[in-house]
């Protein structure tokens, strides 16, 4: 009788300090609630000029990634909510501001329904405007008041899409290319999420071609850029996104339609203008505020610059600033140039190599002829290579070269990786040189394409993001060492059990994470329940079995 006292006195005692610990929960969050209504009266009491500024001053100090990166030249801050600028031969990230955050795109999403059109369908394909190609228009979208029944050529629905931003036109295109493929316009949706994917983008969801407001229909920087950087495949693009003024003539199937350019970097009569841009694509919606692709070229570089969710006015002078800090503080140097590795035969076009041999192949250098090369002179640093290359800008030809395939989101810890993985299709033989950085600085990783192969790629990184990655052809002093390398030293992999038993590890250690406090007190009252009743059953088991006994 004494024991089921004790028992009883306990049971009490933790029904108490759960009781309490409520009590303190609940008081915690209303001290929460009370400081965030006074918060809220505090924002009351601002002009509407003094909270707008506020709230600028609230974004242009979120977080910059990449300048986290120890080294690397500090950049500078956005009225934007999210940036990225990528060069586009190496593929490496510049800049990153919450590059993988989603965000709604707006009518840049018109930039992919270009991609997805240009690789399936020809400029001379008729687009004809059915009533579902006009009937979803609101007065306020964009458009340049095609009809119902009007038919035009694909070259002339893209000068519409991209120039004037026509919404109707947006629409037909994918209508129309989707049909010619023998499926509809969804098939076309369909075909922009999976070539977004298959580019490296991986937060992204695309549900209209026009980039109107759907909040299912999203993105991020870093998936646009990806986006943009294969549009140097295409210089059709370029052609059509370098026009000022672009005229749809009278037809028996249409009236005549003038409409013009509305990205003002690329007008040299507006206070925006700038040299080095070659194309780009505006956007802006309530929900999704100002959204900007701009790609530059100064005769050294190619850059493609995103920035979503600009707040004011100041998605021009955003990119601009970006697009000087990438200019001056980073530069493209040919690997073949430095490479001194014993590990590498040759580097560059790797068939030539297989095919004629190292002597004589014209643009393939060996490592020691690389060497020779830089003791003449060659710079090495960032600095010394920013005017070394040559080139008029502005110049979209000849840039089909540049690779945008890849698999998959960029690696862990890696802030500026551009999603594709470093494979053989995206090697460009260039790596980025942040302003004071060295060549030999950067971490190399040589990739074998197997484990006989005498070819493979080398990455080139800078604190552990991709700068740049070349194909080479292996030297037989490293082949020989890679042949002779003990088994002891293969990384060992986790058996299936050891796997699952670390993600249990993990997904106890995270169990409490970025839970709320109110979330955390249900956890722990739960947890005493538990302890009650387990405690409660034994001492009942126990009686029971005396009782037997007795």
């Amino acid at each position: 009788m004494k024991r089921g006292k004790k028992v009883f006195a306990a049971i009490l005692v933790m029904v108490l300090m759960l009781s309490m610990g409520m009590t303190a929960s609940a008081t915690e969050q209303v001290q929460e609630g009370t400081e965030q209504e006074a918060a809220g009266n505090a924002d009351t009491e601002l002009s509407e000029e003094e909270r707008l500024q506020q709230e600028l001053d609230a974004v242009y100090a979120l977080p910059v990634e990449s300048n986290n990166i120890k080294g690397w030249p500090q950049g500078p801050g956005t009225y934007g909510e999210a940036a990225i600028v990528m060069e586009v031969e190496t593929g490496s990230i510049l800049y990153a501001k919450n590059i993988d955050v989603h965000h709604f795109p707006a009518s840049i999403t018109k930039v992919l329904t270009t991609l997805i059109a240009l690789e399936n369908g020809q400029f001379t394909d008729p687009v004809y405007f059915s009533h579902d190609c006009v009937a979803f228009l609101q007065p306020d979208e964009a458009s340049i008041g095609m009809k119902e029944g009007n038919q035009i050529s694909l070259e002339q629905a893209l000068y519409a899409t991209l120039l004037a931003s026509a919404n109707e036109a947006a629409y037909a295109v994918g209508d129309n290319v989707g049909k010619n493929a023998g499926h509809d316009y969804n098939w076309f949706v369909e075909q922009m999420n999976l070539r977004c994917q298959e580019l490296g983008g991986a937060n992204s969801n695309f549900v209209n071609t026009s980039g109107l407001h759907d909040p299912n229909h999203y993105t991020c920087a870093r998936d646009m850029a990806l986006i943009s950087r294969e549009m140097f495949r295409h210089p059709e693009f370029f052609t059509i996104a370098q026009t000022y003024e672009y005229k749809i003539p009278q037809s028996e199937t249409t009236e005549e339609h003038i409409f013009q350019q509305h990205h003002k970097m690329m007008d040299s009569n507006d206070e925006n203008y700038y040299e080095y841009v070659i194309g780009g694509k505006t956007g802006y919606t309530s929900d999704a505020l100002s959204t900007l692709i701009t790609m530059a070229d100064n005769g050294s570089m190619q850059l493609v610059c995103v920035v979503l969710k600009t707040h004011g006015k100041n998605v021009y002078p955003d990119t601009k600033n970006l697009l000087e800090y990438c200019f001056t503080n980073f530069s493209k140097v040919a690997a073949a140039d430095y490479e001194t590795s014993e590990d590498i035969q040759a580097i560059g076009d790797v068939q030539a190599v297989a095919s004629e041999g190292v002597q004589g192949v014209q643009g393939v250098e060996t490592a020691a002829e690389a060497a020779a090369g830089t003791a003449e002179g060659a710079p090495e640093t960032a600095e010394g290579a920013a005017g070394a290359a040559e080139g008029e800008p502005g110049a979209a030809a000849g840039t089909a070269g540049a690779s945008g395939d890849g698999s998959g989101a960029a690696p862990d810890g890696s802030v500026t990786d551009d999603g594709s993985g470093g494979t053989a299709d995206n090697s460009s033989g260039f790596v980025i040189l942040p302003n004071g950085v060295e060549f030999k600085d950067l971490e190399l990783e040589i990739i074998p394409d197997s484990d006989v192969s005498s070819e493979g790629t080398l990455e080139y990184r800078y604190s552990g993001n991709l700068m740049g990655s070349v194909r080479a052809v292996l030297s037989p002093s490293y082949l020989e060492k890679r042949a002779a390398k003990p088994e002891s030293e293969a990384v060992e992999k986790d058996s299936p059990e050891k796997v699952k038993e670390k993600e249990k590890k993990v997904i106890g250690k995270d169990l409490l994470k970025d839970k709320t406090l109110l979330e955390k007190g249900i956890l722990a009252a739960a947890s005493v329940v538990l302890v009650i009743l387990i405690i409660t059953f034994v001492v009942l088991l126990v009686k029971g079995q005396r009782r037997r006994h007795k």
